[in-house]
């Protein structure tokens, strides 16, 4: 696995997560996302 560069975010819609989620994509990282409610994040 060496140079994959995708990750795993759950809690996504919390204080941590929101704001984990934009610099892990600005720094190149290809992201999921765990959601129990997808509505809480679409149009993020």
């Amino acid at each position: 696995m060496q140079g994959d560069r995708t990750v795993l975010v759950t809690g996504v819609t919390g204080y941590v997560g929101g704001r984990l989620v934009p610099a892990l994509l600005e720094a190149g990282y290809r992201v999921r996302v765990l959601v129990r409610d997808r509505r809480r994040v679409e149009g993020r």
